[in-house]
């Protein structure tokens, strides 16, 4: 609920005043209530009325004077209050770092997800790729490092935003392994208040998603089925270019595994067939003996200019070194183009070789996790097109017996698994939204 703006003082204790009794009602119904602060006020000014009010936290959103040095202001006043409510900075992805000392990472700069609308439109169909708005990167960038610490991503929808839109924006955290922060549209909140059948229905499909979040909360423990690690180095200057990478790399659908440079190590690398290097624009002495064994052992490396001086034909943006059972693809520039440098791992990798593979599915991104035995998968596929997904294959690697179909407002449903040139195929008859796949050995 919003706390404090920095505006007219006699506005804000009304607004104050209204979220403390909002909050005693939220409170009697099991429900957290955290106030939201905008730049212009000081601590001092709605750290104690949040105390009064009994607020669980306070969640800081926009560009505060001092940055770090005023979230540990907020921190150290609400301690000083013998409050244990928790503060949350709500901060752009390149100022997360693994250091930062926040019980909750939440990002600010998440998308509205969905098909990008161009002058002529967008028309997704399976002789077309069109371009996806996905958090779904962004998400699992944070969650490489985060730890047990929840992971919230922060985007209001359009003013117009269907039903959809809200159920789409929940499964693209969901599917990235985050939390999406539910904000209504006024209109929505109106419609609520005066109990309008269509806004009724809205809601109740948006409880049932994230009802289905908290259902199958173990699924948040499955680890990322992975032929390609991406090496994330959080403390680069240029994560920007680094984040664009692995946002295009999901979007080609190749099954990834995000490893923070700090824990590089030729156990995390275990399984992979090919690791993305080109964050590593100055690689160490043990980050390259760890590559160079993964690459004897038979792997494929992408690395930048700095793992060797060689010259590259000019028709070309990187070549390929042969090293004992395996291979380097070394790039031209240390920061190659990141929608050639995504096409061009495909290519390197082999479609056949990606252990998952989905057929038309052009408005279609997924994640793939495996358990903790290795015999079961789950796949989320999450339809971003304003219309239903139609008969959507999904080609899987592995021996598996049984496949189940599950969504957030039906019930989970058997589905067929065939057998085909070694490989098993799963149809989706028809995905609106978001499902899950679970094989089963």
């Amino acid at each position: 609920m919003t706390w404090s703006a920095g505006g007219d003082s006699e506005t804000e204790q009304q607004q104050q005043r209204h979220v403390k009794a909002y909050a005693w009602e939220a409170r009697t119904r099991g429900i957290a209530v955290l106030g939201l602060v905008h730049p212009g006020g000081v601590p001092s000014s709605f750290v104690g009325p949040a105390v009064e009010a009994g607020l669980d936290g306070l969640v800081l959103e926009g560009e505060f004077p001092g940055g770090e040095r005023f979230v540990s202001e907020v921190r150290r006043a609400l301690q000083s209050k013998n409050s244990a409510a928790v503060v949350v900075p709500l901060i752009a992805r390149e100022k997360h770092a693994p250091s930062l000392d926040t019980p909750i990472l939440a990002a600010a700069d998440a998308v509205a997800p969905g098909l990008r609308e161009f002058a002529r439109g967008v028309e997704a169909t399976p002789s077309s790729e069109p371009w996806i708005d996905s958090n779904i990167w962004l998400a699992r960038s944070i969650c490489s490092w985060s730890g047990i610490r929840p992971v919230w991503l922060g985007e209001h929808l359009a003013t117009n935003a269907a039903p959809a839109d809200y159920l789409r924006a929940i499964a693209d955290a969901a599917v990235g392994g985050g939390r999406w922060v539910v904000a209504l549209s006024d209109e929505l909140h109106h419609g609520l208040r005066q109990k309008q059948p269509e806004a009724t229905a809205a809601w109740r499909r948006i409880a049932a998603y994230l009802k289905f979040q908290q259902e199958h909360a173990d699924w948040y423990e499955y680890a990322p089925f992975a032929v390609y690690g991406f090496i994330q180095d959080s403390s680069g200057k240029d994560r920007a270019i680094s984040g664009e990478n692995l946002n295009l790399a999901c979007r080609q659908r190749i099954p990834l595994r995000v490893i923070e440079r700090a824990q590089l190590s030729a156990a995390a690398l275990e399984g992979l067939r090919a690791v993305h290097g080109i964050d590593l624009i100055q690689p160490t002495e043990q980050e390259r003996k760890i590559l160079s064994a993964f690459v004897e052992n038979g792997g494929l490396a992408v690395a930048g200019p700095s793992w060797k001086q060689m010259e590259i034909p000019k028709n070309q943006d990187f070549a390929v070194l042969p090293a004992g059972r395996g291979r380097v693809a070394v790039y031209r520039d240390e920061w190659p183009e990141p929608g050639s440098l995504a096409k061009d791992l495909v290519d390197l990798l082999g479609r056949d070789n990606l252990g998952v593979r989905f057929f038309r599915a052009a408005s279609v991104l997924s994640h793939i996790s495996i358990d903790k035995t290795g015999n079961r998968m789950l796949v989320q596929l999450l339809n971003y097109a304003s219309y239903s997904a139609d008969s959507v294959l999904v080609r899987v690697v592995g021996d598996f017996r049984t496949a189940r179909f599950y969504t957030p407002e039906s019930a989970p449903e058997e589905v067929a698994l065939e057998k085909s040139d070694g490989r098993l195929e799963v149809n989706i008859p028809r995905l609106p939204v978001y499902g899950v796949l679970l094989l089963e050995k």
